[in-house]
């Protein structure tokens, strides 16, 4: 998160106050802030229909659940992303299928294509660091097979593919507000769909009392999970929200200036996008040109790149055991295994050896919104020191 103030303090006072801190109980049944939270996305989006969940994880659970995948389905998910991508995955028992990346840091398109075999159901495109992934080339791809787009756009609040929101082109959006995001409501995130079949089906697997509630929803209930959103968390995101507009111009402007004062970086370059007028600002990634060069400008900055940065490691499937080897809560190999069935689908280390190869070339840049002169003079000024030693 990178804003917070008095509009958050007054939002969440308003609602502690009020004793109701529940979307479905106390003075107002029907979840005053989250309701609000949910209109402001979805009118900032355009989607037809948003639902808020306790977590970015829980909204990709929902989405999956609501287009019915689970055991025996498998579903695309990139090398580079939050292991919850994955993990979502697997927790409404389906199998995730782990694809290259390309150089935009994103889903490979090409891999999509070889991967897609008679279970894949979905397949999951992560805007990763604010980078649009291809959504022309995935929505050809995925309709051309019959299976259907879970935008995972965690990272990318705010970011725009050809004039639309991310999260707003696939069959199903989701949205990550939790500390480390763009808009924060501390845990939190979004479904976000145009269809209202799967928006329904959304509804009841985030509240296993669904079908106890006074709401009015033609599908029929089935059992759900408890991933509601707090009225609490409800009242900060209303607040972040209306951050969002000029934080995203801030930091596109802020990104702007420090690539302007990078100047020619040859041989290295700064990650290329789909849609560079979209990127949602957060980042900005050098790419040296192999990795020799990659290593020379690390010992020379002390920069440590993606894949060699122990703080990125649940973004990288390398580093996701208890996917690479199959384990499940109860030993019984689960999803990969049951009832005499088992998936043909392995995996191993070196399996995206182009993923790897990217992300040992790629080193992040955060960039802060409220970033003066000085400080992306001094911050560029080691970087462009760095790559004319070793360039």
């Amino acid at each position: 998160m990178y804003r917070h103030g008095q509009q958050e303090i007054d939002k969440v006072t308003e609602v502690i106050a009020s004793g109701s801190w529940f979307r479905y109980y106390g003075t107002d049944r029907h979840g005053k802030t989250v309701t609000q939270l949910e209109k402001q996305l979805a009118d900032f989006t355009g989607v037809g229909h948003v639902l808020a969940t306790n977590s970015g994880t829980g909204a990709l659970i929902c989405s999956l659940a609501a287009l019915g995948i689970g055991p025996g389905d498998e579903v695309i998910v990139p090398g580079y992303t939050f292991i919850a991508s994955a993990a979502a995955v697997l927790a409404v028992g389906a199998v995730p299928v782990i694809v290259e990346i390309d150089e935009t840091l994103t889903i490979d398109p090409k891999s999509i294509e070889a991967a897609i075999s008679p279970r894949t159901r979905a397949v999951m495109p992560v805007h990763m660091l604010g980078y649009p992934s291809d959504m022309d080339t995935l929505m050809a791809i995925a309709r051309k097979h019959d299976i259907k787009v879970v935008e995972d756009a965690a990272q990318a609040v705010g970011g725009e593919y050809k004039g639309r929101k991310l999260g707003a082109i696939g069959d199903m959006g989701c949205f990550s507000l939790q500390w480390h995001k763009i808009i924060s409501t501390g845990e939190g995130g979004c479904v976000l769909t145009d269809d209202q079949t799967s928006y329904e089906r959304a509804v009841i697997m985030h509240d296993d009392a669904h079908c106890f509630r006074a709401i009015d929803q033609g599908v029929p209930a089935f059992p759900g999970m408890n991933l509601r959103m707090s009225e609490v968390a409800g009242a900060l995101g209303c607040a972040q929200i209306n951050r969002l507009p000029s934080l995203i111009r801030d930091l596109r402007d802020t990104r702007r200036r420090m690539v302007e004062t990078l100047g020619d970086i040859a041989p290295f370059r700064i990650a290329p996008s789909s849609d560079a007028a979209g990127i949602a600002g957060t980042n900005i990634t050098l790419q040296a040109p192999d990795r020799e060069t990659a290593q020379r400008f690390a010992g020379k900055t002390g920069m440590g790149s993606v894949l060699n940065t122990k703080a990125t490691n649940w973004h990288i499937y390398y580093h996701w055991d208890y996917i690479l080897e199959k384990r499940s809560a109860n030993g019984k190999g689960w999803p990969w295994k049951f009832e005499g069935w088992e998936s043909p689908v392995n995996y191993h280390k070196n399996m995206c050896p182009n993923t790897l190869d990217i992300l040992q070339r790629s080193f992040n840049i955060g960039v802060n919104p409220e970033a003066d002169t000085e400080s992306i003079e001094k911050m560029t000024e080691t970087i462009t020191l760095g790559v004319r030693e070793v360039g």
